[in-house]
């Protein structure tokens, strides 16, 4: 990237890799002047080592009534009282989420600070807790929505194409310090198995598993490279969950790819077949109960075949709209996917401390008594 003057020479040329600032070269129309004049803007933007702290309000699927606090990094809170919130349980909840960075005088840095740490948080937090964790949208999207009538008691009175987004009132963004949360109670604490191996909604706020210091400090700990690959992971895991309402198809496609960011790497990812290789071998290193490769081969043929058109999974076609002898089957197999796949991811970053043994061991999706189905019946579903 080449930086002109108004003479439209070059002054500096910025060389990129990895999404990331290389090299600097001087070109024919640097000047001591405007060398110094950037030194100069570059000092005063980045180097500040004054801390500030930043609040954003959030999402989950389950409330936040308590506290977590992560050290001097970030800080997990309820929104106050005057904050929106729906009338149901199974909803966006909002909540706060404070965190630190180095504050700058130029608007542009800070924001460039605060909106990639905050979108990091998101992504990670969403992988530790059990709450679908998620932001308003920084993107122009508008729905279509019913309005109920002013009374809210006789029904709808009109759908309205409306702006999607958030707004607290008199929220301040920028503060000095972490709030203070004596009002409230510490979030609970579940055994870490325990935590990773539960799924739906039973209406119960929001907890945290018991090691949930120790996985945040893992994360601060990857290198760059790691990171980035692990960071991915997140999205993917993250769009798992936006697109469940869509499609049950890309729900399955998502949890993969989550998984793909992490067990494919290097040059062996462009041999023939090799793609299923290293998912398998990775789960059976990574996930929790060390699946078998049957099971495993499974949900990843199911996952290839949707990819490439040859089906797709029960929810997403026509035959939904009524009984389907598949419908329970592919619903089952989405929900041990994400099991799979949440505890692999967690396994891998915990692992990448040096820790030898999976931190999640239990199989999450067991076929013991438990998962068997209530009722037998000898009718047979004929579909044609």
């Amino acid at each position: 990237m080449e930086y002109r003057t108004d003479e439209d020479e070059c002054a500096v040329s910025l060389r990129y890799s990895g999404g990331m600032v290389a090299d600097a070269l001087s070109g024919p129309a640097l000047t001591a002047a405007i060398e110094e004049q950037i030194r100069r803007a570059l000092a005063d933007a980045l180097d500040g080592t004054t801390r500030k702290v930043w609040r954003t309000p959030m999402f989950s699927v389950r409330r936040v009534e308590g506290w977590y606090r992560q050290g001097d990094d970030f800080l997990i809170r309820p929104a106050s009282v005057e904050a929106p919130r729906p009338g149901e349980d199974y909803a966006q909840h909002p909540w706060i989420l404070e965190f630190t960075f180095v504050e700058s005088p130029n608007v542009q840095i800070r924001s460039l600070r605060t909106e990639r740490r905050g979108y990091e948080l998101a992504l990670v937090l969403n992988l530790l807790l059990r709450g679908q964790i998620g932001r308003p949208t920084r993107r122009f999207r508008k729905h279509w929505v019913l309005a109920p009538t002013a009374d809210r008691a006789s029904g709808i009175a009109t759908a309205d194409w409306r702006q999607e987004g958030y707004l607290m009132p008199d929220f301040p963004s920028l503060a000095d310090s972490f709030s203070d949360v004596a009002g409230w109670t510490p979030l609970a604490t579940e055994p870490t198995d325990v935590y990773y191996g539960q799924y739906g909604f039973d209406g119960q706020p929001i907890s945290i598993p018991v090691a949930m210091t120790d996985l945040s400090h893992a994360f601060d700990r990857l290198d760059g490279p790691h990171r980035n690959r692990f960071l991915r992971s997140c999205y993917w895991l993250h769009m798992a969950d936006v697109v469940w309402s869509f499609s049950q198809s890309l729900n399955l496609i998502s949890l993969i790819n989550a998984l793909e960011c992490l067990a494919q790497s290097g040059e062996k990812r462009k041999v023939f077949d090799a793609s299923t290789k290293m998912f398998l071998d990775f789960m059976q290193d990574y996930a929790p109960g060390r699946s078998s490769r049957t099971r495993l081969n499974k949900i990843y043929e199911v996952r290839s075949l949707v990819t490439h058109g040859e089906r797709l999974l029960a929810y997403d076609t026509p035959a939904a709209f009524g009984l389907h002898p598949t419908s329970t089957a592919d619903r089952e197999s989405g929900t041990e996917a994400l099991l799979l796949a949440r505890g692999a991811i967690i396994n891998w970053l915990a692992r990448q401390t040096g820790s030898s043994p999976n931190l999640l061991d239990t199989d999450p999706f067991s076929s013991g008594p438990g998962r068997k189905s209530a009722i037998k019946s000898a009718v047979k579903i004929i579909t044609s």
